[in-house]
């Protein structure tokens, strides 16, 4: 028997932390699983965009990418800011020279990162100034520098490393995570997105020894693929950080046991029976099946797990369990229903906020539109509160139009399909169907045509069960009561 005490400490150790920039790096290296986003970041690729919602774990992979390679590689880390404070971008500007403005950054940082913190050269700007400045030279200027460096000021392992990179034999990984920071959704925004990756491909085209990793949100990957023509060439370097389900039941696995010593397979635990996890890993620290009211009812747990979770956001996971772990408290043995239950409606909140925050720099007023989503008393007296044919979402949303001052940033046309398109790329409502008698879920990242397509391929729209609380406070067995879980 497995004892536990939900102190705040235990709870993070537990569950992880929320942003993996707080996570201590050997606790991430325990319950980590390696994804095909991790395999392509390990990769020999020039450059990898790991793409995915906030929450995805883009950090993460990167922070363990980071980790492995400077086993062998040289493998640094820049911080966005590094790169972004640089000088405001006009309309009028050529992009050709606003593509060798941000090379020149990119490059300085890299210079400055390298010859700094591995070497004791710090204070020497016209080294790192005559490296930054090479236009197809970068690496082999950046090679002279090491060689006439203070070799003494580094460590045998990295000098080893050093000598095989300016014989060819190793590689520098640049990581640049949440190269976003600061995005407004605005068309200047857009272009200096679309100019900084042409900026990184043209350095790998120079030399591969260069390559870079960095993250992008996927709204953002979708405004500049969709806004700039001259982006379908980053297309193939694109890598997304998705998750089943099943992937995030997986995650939860790993957390609990190596919390507990142990040290399971990742493949062992992939191939799991859900029903197998909720009764033999999760009921190590929760009940194995939820008691309450409706669908819910004696449920295994998972169920409630994958219902609650957003797709592919670990992170909601993450959230959902530290809630209902602080609301069992120290003294419980584990999380009954009854801790989460007490926890649904603060759960919605925060993840009607996580919405509002994340892209609110593309719709600005989107609050208007996502509490405008609440069900009104016809719709709560037939039970269909949650749940709309595409003409019932689209007259929803018509009236919402008619009340509030809806604006995309990037002057796009507001229009409920428009905004149909919107509420499903960032998935508030996902498509559904019934297919041979079973209900089948589509999410945005996997069936982007859905959008566009909205009135021809006989979808129902629903509005994710994660939000429901939060627009219909106080309801919490009302809910229950209706929602048919994952």
């Amino acid at each position: 028997m497995h004892k536990i005490s939900f102190t705040k400490d235990t709870i993070a150790k537990l569950f992880g932390q929320e942003d993996a920039a707080q996570e201590n790096q050997e606790r991430l290296g325990q319950y980590f699983i390696r994804n095909s986003a991790f395999e392509d970041a390990m990769s020999d690729q020039n450059l990898v965009i790991l793409v995915g919602h906030k929450g995805s774990g883009k950090s993460a992979t990167m922070a363990r990418s980071h980790t492995e390679l400077s086993k062998s590689h040289i493998s640094i880390e820049i911080e966005p800011t590094e790169i972004l404070a640089a000088r405001e971008i006009s309309s009028d500007d050529n992009f050709n020279a606003i593509v060798s403005h941000w090379q020149e950054k990119i490059q300085q940082a890299i210079a400055n990162n390298i010859l700094t913190n591995k070497f004791d050269l710090k204070g020497q700007n016209a080294t790192i100034q005559k490296v930054s400045t090479a236009t197809g030279k970068f690496v082999n200027r950046l090679k002279d520098a090491l060689r006439q460096s203070n070799r003494q000021a580094i460590s045998m392992v990295d000098d080893t490393i050093i000598e095989n990179f300016i014989n060819d034999e190793t590689r520098v990984y640049v990581h640049i995570d949440d190269l976003d920071q600061g995005w407004t959704s605005s068309n200047r925004d857009i272009r200096k997105i679309s100019a900084i990756l042409s900026a990184l491909r043209n350095i790998t085209k120079s030399s591969s020894l260069i390559k870079f990793r960095i993250t992008l949100r996927s709204d953002i990957y979708y405004l500049v693929r969709t806004s700039d023509e001259s982006t379908d060439k980053i297309e193939g370097f694109v890598s997304w950080v998705t998750w089943t389900n099943h992937d995030v039941l997986v995650l939860l696995c790993k957390r609990i046991l190596t919390y507990f010593g142990e040290k399971p397979n990742d493949e062992t635990l992939k191939k799991l029976e859900q029903s197998y996890m909720s009764a033999h890993i999760f009921s190590m620290v929760m009940d194995a099946k939820f008691s309450g009211r409706g669908k819910w009812s004696n449920k295994p747990i998972h169920y409630i797990i994958t219902s609650l979770v957003r797709r592919s956001r670990p992170r909601d996971m993450v959230k959902l369990l530290t809630l209902a772990a602080q609301n069992a408290g120290r003294e419980a043995s584990k999380i009954h229903s009854s801790h989460f239950q007490a926890i649904f409606e603060s759960y919605s909140s925060g993840r009607i906020t996580d919405i509002e925050n994340e892209f609110k720099s593309e719709l600005p007023n989107i609050n208007q539109l996502i509490l405008g989503m609440k069900p009104n008393k016809i719709q709560r007296r037939a039970n269909l509160n949650y749940v709309y044919t595409t003409d019932a979402l689209s007259k929803k949303i018509g009236n919402i139009i008619s009340t509030s001052t809806l604006k995309f940033t990037n002057g796009s046309q507001i229009s409920a399909r428009a905004l149909i398109q919107f509420l499903y790329k960032i998935d508030f409502i996902t498509g559904r169907k019934n297919v041979d008698g079973a209900l089948v879920r589509y999410h945005f990242d996997n069936n982007q045509l859905l959008i566009n397509e909205v009135n021809d391929m006989g979808f129902d729209w629903e509005i994710h069960p994660a939000y429901r609380w939060a627009l219909q406070p106080g309801n919490v067995q009302n809910i229950l009561d209706d929602l048919e879980l994952s």
